[in-house]
C-alpha cells in the first residue's frame, strides 16, 4: 500500500491513469467476470466449465487491457512528439512560390554577410549576449554563426548550444506533464498474470491509499472484497470527472474574462473559419493577423529583432509567421491556449456560412 492525498491523484499526471475511463471499465469488466464465475458456483456447473469461463474471461481483459493501455501510452506519446516537433524547425523549407524562396535566398545571403563582416570581438559580444537567443534562430543563421566561430577559432561551447537546441522541448511543462502520465502508468503496465492494478481507496479520515492487485486478485475476491473494489473504481471516476469538470470551469471563465477584457483588443476571432488551416474558408492574410495578435509579444519572436523589428534589414516576416505558428500549436496542444474573443453567431456553423457572411459577422479581411 501506499499512502497519497487526494490533491496527488487530482493534480499529479503520475496517477492520471488510475481515473482513465477505459481503465476503469476494463476492471469493471473483470470485476463482472468474477460474479459470473460465482453465479455459475451456485449453480453447480462442472469445475471444466467454470475453468474453461475463467480462462476466456481472463483472456479477454487482458487483451482489452493492453488495447487501453497502447491507447492512453500513445496518446501522451503523441502529445510529447507534437510538443517537441514544435519546437525544431522544418529541415527543408516549403514554398509556396518562387517570390517566397526567392525572399528567403535574400535573406539568407544577407544573414551570411552580417555574420562574416563582424569583427572577432563583434562577434563574441555577439554570442555572449544572445547565448539564450541563439537557438530561436533559423537553423541556417545558427550554422552559419558556428562556421564562423570555427574559422576564427573563437572558444565557445558549441555542444552546449546544440544540447540547448535539441532539448528545449523538455523544459516545456506540458511536455513534462504528458512524460509523467504515461510513465506512471509503468506501475501497473499489462503483465499478463502478473499485472499489478492500481486502485485508490479513499478512507472516512480523508486519507487515499493505493492499493494494488492481480487479475486473480479480483477473480478471486469475496463478495465483501468485491464491493470494496466497486467502490474504489466509483471513487476513481469520480476524480477523472472532477478534473474535467474543474477543466471545463477554467476553461468557460477564461473565455469569459478574456472576452469581457479583451475582445476589443484582437480584431480576429477564435472561431472566424478563415484561420482553419484545414478548412474551405482559410484565408493566410486572416490566419496572419491572427498568429500576429496573439503571439507578437511572446519573448520568442519581441526579443529577436529579426522577428520584432519590421525596419530592420534582416527582418523575416516569413520566419516570424513560421515561429508564431509553431507557438500556437505547441500551446493549443498543450492545452495552455484559451480563446480570447468569440463571436456570437446565433447557433450557426461558421464553416457553413456564405463569404458574404462571414465578412458581416467577423469582419472584412
Amino acid at each position: 500500500m501506499q499512502q497519497v492525498t487526494v490533491e496527488q491523484l487530482h493534480n499529479d499526471p503520475r496517477f492520471y491513469y488510475l481515473s482513465e475511463p477505459g481503465y476503469i471499465a476494463a476492471i469493471r469488466e473483470l470485476l463482472n467476470g468474477r460474479q459470473t464465475l460465482a453465479n455459475l458456483k451456485n449453480q453447480r456447473y462442472s469445475t471444466a466449465k467454470i475453468n474453461d469461463d475463467r480462462k476466456d474471461i481472463i483472456n479477454k481483459f487482458l487483451q482489452d487491457y493492453q488495447a487501453m493501455y497502447d491507447s492512453f501510452t500513445k496518446h501522451y506519446l503523441q502529445n510529447m512528439n507534437t510538443i517537441q516537433q514544435s519546437y525544431s524547425e522544418p529541415n527543408n523549407e516549403q514554398f509556396t512560390d518562387e517570390l517566397d524562396a526567392l525572399n528567403e535566398l535574400l535573406r539568407r545571403q544577407s544573414a551570411k554577410a552580417k555574420y562574416a563582416l563582424m569583427t572577432d570581438d563583434e562577434l563574441k559580444d555577439f554570442v555572449t549576449e544572445n547565448s539564450v537567443n541563439l537557438i530561436g534562430l533559423p537553423l541556417y543563421d545558427q550554422q552559419i554563426i558556428v562556421d564562423q566561430l570555427k574559422k576564427r577559432h573563437i572558444d565557445y561551447s558549441l555542444a552546449e548550444l546544440k544540447a540547448a537546441r535539441d532539448n528545449q522541448y523538455k523544459d516545456d511543462p506540458n511536455w513534462l506533464k504528458a512524460m509523467q502520465a504515461r510513465d506512471g502508468f509503468q506501475y501497473s503496465r499489462p503483465n499478463g498474470l502478473n499485472t499489478f492494478m492500481g486502485f485508490a481507496q479513499s478512507n472516512n479520515d480523508g486519507s487515499v491509499e493505493l492499493k494494488f492487485y492481480t487479475p486473480n486478485d479480483v477473480l478471486n475476491s469475496s463478495s465483501q472484497q468485491a464491493a470494496a473494489i466497486e467502490a474504489d473504481l466509483k471513487y476513481m471516476a469520480s476524480l477523472g470527472s472532477k478534473r474535467q469538470h474543474d477543466f471545463v470551469a477554467a476553461t468557460v471563465k477564461q473565455i469569459i474574462d478574456t472576452r469581457d477584457t479583451n475582445s476589443d483588443q484582437y480584431k480576429i476571432a477564435d472561431n472566424d473559419p478563415r484561420i482553419n488551416e484545414n478548412g474551405s474558408k482559410y484565408n493566410w492574410g486572416v490566419w496572419y493577423d491572427f498568429l500576429n495578435e496573439r503571439f507578437s509579444s511572446d519573448p520568442r519572436i519581441a526579443s529577436n529583432p529579426i522577428y520584432s523589428d519590421a525596419l530592420s534589414s534582416n527582418y523575416d516576416i516569413k520566419g516570424k509567421y513560421q515561429l508564431m505558428r509553431s507557438i500556437y500549436y505547441e500551446k493549443l496542444n498543450g492545452g495552455q491556449y484559451k480563446p480570447v474573443k468569440i463571436v456570437n453567431t446565433h447557433g450557426k456553423n461558421p464553416e457553413e456560412m456564405s463569404d458574404k457572411e462571414i465578412a458581416k459577422v467577423f469582419g472584412a479581411d
